[in-house]
């Protein structure tokens, strides 16, 4: 039992500087899927790095290859809201997003609560 509570204390510990610190110089969260992830590109020329360099601000990139609006709204829920932050960017693609989430939406059991008739 006390190296139980010797790892949780020590976790603890460890990870509310961590939350502390990223909550003070995090500025921005952006979404998105492969285009703002910055694949096919250098990680300096995803949209993310540039904004940063742009504006001057702490960007923390959430995108990923794969993902489309379902995964950003899980993201937003899960992730991105918890950080407390002032912005939040997405990044849609024109190209699938839409298509996706339309498919995955209502070709897969994971996704009921976001279908037009709820079930």
């Amino acid at each position: 039992m006390g190296n139980i509570a010797l790892l949780l204390a020590s976790s603890a510990f460890a990870l509310l500087p961590c939350e502390l610190i990223a909550r003070l110089i995090l500025n921005l969260v952006a979404l998105g899927n492969s285009h703002s992830y910055g694949n096919t590109a250098k990680m300096n020329e995803a949209w993310p790095k540039v904004l940063a360099r742009l504006t001057g601000k702490n960007v923390y990139s959430l995108a990923m290859g794969g993902y489309g609006p379902n995964q950003y709204y899980y993201l937003l829920q899960t992730k991105a809201f918890g950080l407390k932050l002032a912005t939040i960017i997405c990044g849609l693609y024109r190209g699938d997003d839409f298509d996706n989430a339309y498919r995955i939406t209502y070709g897969l059991n994971y996704w009921p609560s976001l279908r037009c008739d709820g079930a």
